[in-house]
């Protein structure tokens, strides 16, 4: 694992390990945009921190890396399928 941030060490210290104690983004001291992007940081170095409705933890098991990534799979298609949608859209001018 690489060295991590004080953000990176920080958010890890505050979420929880396992479902049944993660912590929801409103109870962390970051906006959802910096949780994102400190999460996103954190997976790239090898932390495996997931999330659910109950809130972000460090995975304990594969089923917990499963699950997230089977929905942000699933995020990332309909993110695509938003975009070739709006591509074929044409531009509205106001009078």
């Amino acid at each position: 694992m690489r060295d991590l941030s004080k953000y990176e060490e920080q958010f890890i210290s505050m979420i929880g390990t396992s479902e049944e104690t993660a912590v929801r983004c409103r109870d962390l001291p970051f906006s959802p945009r910096e949780a994102r992007y400190v999460t996103a940081s954190l997976r790239q170095k090898g932390v495996p921190v997931v999330t659910s409705d109950a809130g972000y933890w460090v995975a304990s098991d594969q089923d917990d890396i499963d699950r997230t990534v089977a929905v942000l799979r699933s995020k990332g298609r309909e993110t695509l399928k938003s975009a070739a949608f709006l591509k074929t859209c044409k531009p509205r001018c106001n009078p």
